[in-house]
């Protein structure tokens, strides 16, 4: 699984490795790096210098690379200390021919002419024009990620993470109130007064009365002030 999307794109390209200056030629490029096929190919984790005679960079910047890894008759680097005019650039020309793949670029699975917005395969975000993309996605690999994480964890363990993750959420505008089988989600301002009201009362030794109509919430009301109340530790156990 490729960690950034790129494209076929074929350039000459001097490199610069300790004091000599070696050519190639890309077959590779993207945001991070390239991929250089040449008969002098540094050792993995080098630092060189790249004279990208790009068409698309009126002048043709040097850059500094980090080599990744290296494959018969050449190697791939990564891109190191980019200024944001360049890398810009690279990614206004990388986007423009994306939109042209038919497979999708991080897994290589086909997608279709009509490319969707995430990849059916690998779930990656493929709308490559929207203005937040890196940050979206971002966020959708680190949810990825959070998932199989979670996967391998004990039932004890994801009881206790999704503990942690509502007690986190209190605090937010989008709170979040109850066991794992229920909850009370809400983020309007009687609802802010419940959570607000819940938080203040669970540390306080006293009897609370939750009134209301059937089906209302006042179950769940009270099992949330369990949750947070000196008593937490303790079986919670409603009488009908």
């Amino acid at each position: 699984m490729r960690t950034e999307p790129r494209i076929p794109f074929e350039s000459k390209v001097i490199f610069g490795y300790q004091n000599q200056a070696v050519s190639g030629s890309i077959t590779n490029l993207s945001l991070k790096g390239i991929f250089i096929n040449s008969h002098s190919c540094p050792p993995k984790n080098s630092f060189i210098e790249l004279a990208l005679a790009v068409p698309f960079l009126s002048e043709p910047p040097n850059v500094m690379a980090k080599v990744k890894r290296t494959d018969d008759g050449g190697f791939a680097a990564d891109f190191f200390g980019m200024n944001h005019e360049v890398a810009s650039s690279i990614w206004s020309f990388v986007c423009a021919r994306l939109t042209s793949l038919s497979n999708c670029p991080y897994c290589g699975m086909p997608v279709g002419d009509k490319r969707p917005s995430h990849c059916p395969h690998c779930t990656y975000l493929l709308s490559f024009d929207d203005p937040d993309y890196f940050e979206k996605r971002d966020t959708a690999i680190t949810r990825k990620g959070l998932m199989d994480f979670i996967g391998k964890l004990s039932d004890p363990e994801v009881h206790a993470i999704a503990r942690t993750i509502r007690k986190y959420l209190l605090g937010r505008n989008t709170e979040i109130s109850g066991n794992s089988d229920e909850e009370m989600v809400g983020t309007c301002d009687k609802m802010r007064t419940v959570f607000h009201l819940i938080r203040k009362v669970a540390t306080a030794d006293v009897p609370v009365l939750i009134i209301g109509e059937t089906g209302t919430g006042k179950e769940m009301t009270a099992r949330a002030i369990h949750e947070r109340s000196l008593r937490q530790s303790g079986p919670f156990i409603p009488i009908n």
